[in-house]
């Protein structure tokens, strides 16, 4: 099925930020979404299963009413994986997505921890590496 959409106002800015450099957005969408995407200016055509194309056209249009400013490659993985936002208590705490409503973060620092974390691909990028130690005592040269 290919399906064909416009995005108006036409703004080159944002079809840039939309696009990621060199195309990355448009082929990491391909990659996930096994479509192919073609464009030509404001005008985009996207060709592959019903549902798979119908899906590539509801994140370019997420990411086009985003695109004010650039979009981040991470932002575009967690758009496709459909957790694109975490929601947010009032008193600025993060709530986390679990079968029970009352897990929330205890100290300052658990807070910290998932804030980063939403911004990091990896939890164990957080972790400080230990401090390298001789296992023997060589002399010193």
């Amino acid at each position: 099925m290919i399906l064909r959409h416009t995005f108006s106002p036409a703004n080159n800015t944002r079809l840039g930020h939309l696009c990621g450099a060199l195309d990355e957005h448009l082929r990491t969408i391909e990659l996930a979404l096994e479509v192919k995407i073609a464009h030509s200016h404001e005008k985009f055509k996207i060709d592959g299963h019903k549902a798979k194309a119908e899906r590539a056209l509801e994140v370019l249009q997420a990411m086009y009413e985003r695109a004010g400013k650039s979009i981040p490659k991470e932002q575009v993985q967690l758009m496709l994986s459909g957790d694109d936002h975490m929601p947010v208590r009032e008193d600025g705490s993060l709530v986390l997505a679990t079968r029970r409503n009352d897990v929330r973060a205890r100290t300052p620092t658990q807070s910290v921890t998932w804030t980063t974390s939403r911004s990091t691909t990896s939890p164990l990028a957080l972790a400080q590496p230990a401090p390298a130690k001789p296992i023997w005592p060589w002399p010193a040269p």
